[in-house]
Formats: structure tokens, C-alpha cells, sequence
């Protein structure tokens, strides 16, 4: 039998100077050159983000414009507040004296219920 002392304790591969050192750029040379494409994005691509952030604040807009519409009570002249106290007094009296009339005609149809019943 051999013993293991016998065995030439030598790695018997060699590698060649600078072989790592150079390794990528000879992988590299020997790759086929890559072509560079651009993206081509697509117009709604680019204006949807736009139209939706002008859609925003057009509600927005909207939105205080609607919470802030105080023209209808706040006159701007003495002539409108004129104006508008007169309407408010015609259309407080109508109603009142309607209501007046309803009253009325309530309390005289539960007065012949009862008197029908009794």
C-alpha cells in the first residue's frame, strides 16, 4: 500500500498570470454589444396624473366657492337689505296667517269629531 506521505504534496494545476485580474474584461469583450432602447411612454401615460390633480382642484375650488356663497345673505347695499327685509316681512305674515287659517280649521274639525261622537 502507498502510503500518504509518498503523495507529492503539489497542486499540479496552474493558473496563468493575471488570469482573475483580466477575467471580466475578456467576458466582457466577448459579449455581443446590447442595444439601448428609449422608452417610449404614451401621452395619457403623462396626462392622466395632470388631469387628475387639476380635477382635484377644480372641487376643491368648487367645493369653498359653494361653502362660501354668502351673497344671498349678506346685502351689499341699503337698498337690498330694504329689499330683502320687505320679502322676509310678506312671506313671515303669509305664513302666519296660513298657519293661522289651518289652526283654525283643525280645531273646528276635532270640535264636530267630538260632538258627532259624544
Amino acid at each position: 500500500m502507498t502510503s500518504l506521505n509518498n503523495i507529492n504534496k503539489n497542486n499540479p494545476f496552474k493558473v496563468p498570470e493575471n488570469y482573475f485580474e483580466d477575467f471580466s474584461k475578456e467576458i466582457m469583450s466577448q459579449l455581443p454589444e446590447k442595444e439601448t432602447r428609449n422608452k417610449v411612454v404614451p401621452l395619457w401615460k403623462k396626462v392622466v396624473p395632470w388631469a387628475a390633480v387639476a380635477a382635484m382642484f377644480v372641487g376643491i375650488i368648487s367645493t369653498v366657492g359653494i361653502f362660501n356663497n354668502n351673497s344671498g345673505l349678506n346685502p351689499t347695499s341699503p337698498k337690498d337689505a330694504t329689499q330683502q327685509q320687505a320679502m322676509l316681512s310678506e312671506t313671515d305674515e303669509e305664513d302666519f296667517y296660513k298657519y293661522i287659517q289651518d289652526e283654525a280649521a283643525e280645531s273646528i274639525y276635532i270640535d264636530a269629531l267630538y260632538s258627532e261622537v259624544n
